[in-house]
């Protein structure tokens, strides 16, 4: 699930923000650093040596032409234990459940979540064939104030991005693909394995020894990780919340010491925006919104187990089908009052410029 931050720059570390601008197809890119003696500016201009258009014909289908886009190599690999005080079998409730309550609050006339496909799947190989057939999702996210402003400075006018995105849950197993094309593209393959205990398995996505060398491993606790005071929700505070149905919480600095039962999902990211001259600033920014996703989307799961808990698979097929509905009536009736509001708004400027013709007169 794709969830959107406005505040991801700041995690940039060592770095101010960034000021991107754009013309005649070549970026330059002035990164100011402040370096650790005396705090003096230091202004680095990385120019992009070929334009955008040069490097995407490049790469097609996943491939890219080495001679034209020789640095085109850059990926990132992270790994992140998330654990929750919940079982394997409520957390695909839970999950699936948050999934379409998030889609709702970020649907709206201008941007948000289209569901385009939700059915089964089977004879897909993952995980090297472990799982073969469960649930398929294919979704748009239509984006732009929630991007942040370097990015949204690379983009024309007032245009919006579309991000699709494809999952395939073989739940305990899910493998997501996030894919933005065009000048500014990139593509994020999340992998996720969920198990019972606090991240105890060491392998649990069964990489292989290259991947586990340069594998970067974070912890999220969704009690104690730092978030982002724009974010933050009494409401989605695990410290703050207790459960009526169940009776747990609030949690505690350490509460994976003393909190039955628990689970733990193991992600791999893996990252590829291949723009000359960019990657190495949208890779790792790409990495810090899925920390910040992980983050914020498991507060709020933990924090609405009381909405979920009980629910059956079939309760919550049932209530993807509401959800696909009601985004759909949501964008509609959004763009509709939006429409009405912008011709009450021309009515006005009109009856402002009659008067004062009329004065003039």
């Amino acid at each position: 699930m794709l969830i959107y931050n406005q505040h991801p720059i700041r995690s940039l570390s060592n770095h101010s923000p960034l000021k991107v601008y754009r013309g005649n197809n070549t970026l330059d890119i002035f990164l100011k650093q402040y370096s650790n003696e005396g705090r003096k500016d230091r202004t680095y201009d990385i120019k992009v040596s070929q334009t955008i258009g040069q490097c995407i014909a490049g790469k097609r289908n996943g491939l890219f032409n080495s001679d034209i886009c020789p640095n085109f190599t850059l990926k990132y690999k992270e790994y992140n234990f998330v654990v929750l005080p919940l079982t394997v079998e409520e957390y695909q409730i839970g999950q699936l459940y948050s999934v379409g309550k998030a889609s709702k609050e970020l649907t709206n006339a201008d941007e948000g979540v289209e569901i385009r496909k939700n059915e089964p799947f089977e004879n897909v190989e993952l995980l090297g064939g472990k799982y073969t057939k469960g649930q398929y999702t294919l979704k748009n996210y239509y984006v732009r104030k929630r991007l942040p402003t370097f990015i949204q400075n690379l983009l024309p006018g007032k245009i919006k991005i579309k991000v699709e995105e494809e999952a395939w849950n073989a739940y305990p197993y899910c493998k997501t693909v996030l894919t933005k094309t065009g000048s500014i593209s990139f593509k994020i393959t999340v992998e996720t394995f969920h198990a019972a205990g606090a991240g105890d398995l060491e392998n649990a996505l069964s990489l292989d020894d290259e991947t586990l060398k340069k594998r970067k491993v974070v912890y999220i606790d969704i009690a104690n990780a730092k978030i982002a005071e724009e974010d933050y929700k009494l409401n989605e505070d695990p410290t703050k919340f207790k459960s009526e149905k169940t009776g747990r919480g609030p949690l505690t600095d350490s509460w994976k010491e003393s909190v039955k039962p628990l689970m733990t999902c193991y992600k791999l990211i893996r990252c590829d925006a291949p723009v000359l001259g960019l990657q190495r600033i949208l890779e790792p920014f790409a990495i810090n919104q899925q920390e910040q996703i992980f983050l914020n989307f498991h507060r709020k799961l933990f924090c609405s187990l009381d909405e979920w808990y009980g629910m059956t698979m079939q309760d919550i097929r049932a209530y993807e089908t509401r959800v696909q509905q009601e985004l759909k009536d949501k964008q509609y009736t959004d763009k509709k009052d939006s429409e009405q509001e912008n011709e009450k708004k021309h009515d006005q400027d009109d009856k402002k410029d009659e008067k004062e013709n009329e004065m003039c007169m």
